[in-house]
């Protein structure tokens, strides 16, 4: 992985050993996975996160775009409706809260924290980790900078 990231990734190749980062896997049931990359001496202080289920994503077909005889398939054009972990392969969205994953983040070979799997919509990036503006840090450590903000 350290190799693929060091190939691709701009971020990944500016980053120096031991220095703090964050990736978030996105790909189904890969919280074991992370787990094992974050024990790694490559990965020392870098937050790794996945998913302990599988990633839901759900669109809606808005208009037909047409057919492409080549791939024998119907072209729709889509609107994005939400994200969510679980295994549950229902179509039926209040199935899915019978069966909501987390996200897992690993630091060190250890778990850091645990965010929900919950489904979110559109316009919630925030609440999903990867997403602008998400919040990584542990109950703790939010509690901590607020006090020090405080009292300097």
């Amino acid at each position: 992985m350290h190799f693929y990231l060091t190939m691709y990734s701009s971020v990944w190749k500016d980053h120096k050993d031991g220095e703090f980062a964050i990736i978030v896997l996105h790909s189904c049931s890969t919280s074991k996975f992370a787990k094992k990359l974050s024990e790694s001496k490559k990965f020392k202080n870098v937050l790794i996160i996945a998913p302990d289920k599988n990633i839901q994503v759900r669109y809606k077909n808005i208009k037909r775009l047409g057919y492409n005889s080549k791939t024998k398939r119907t072209n729709y054009l889509s609107q994005y409706i939400y994200t969510g972990v679980s295994n549950n392969k229902s179509n039926n969205p209040n199935e899915f809260t019978k069966d909501i994953g987390l996200w897992i983040g690993y630091k060190n070979g250890n778990v850091y924290n645990s965010y929900s799997g919950d489904f979110r919509g559109a316009g919630n990036s925030e609440d999903r980790p990867g997403g602008v503006g998400f919040e990584y840090r542990t109950f703790g450590e939010r509690v901590t900078s607020f006090f020090k903000k405080l009292f300097p």
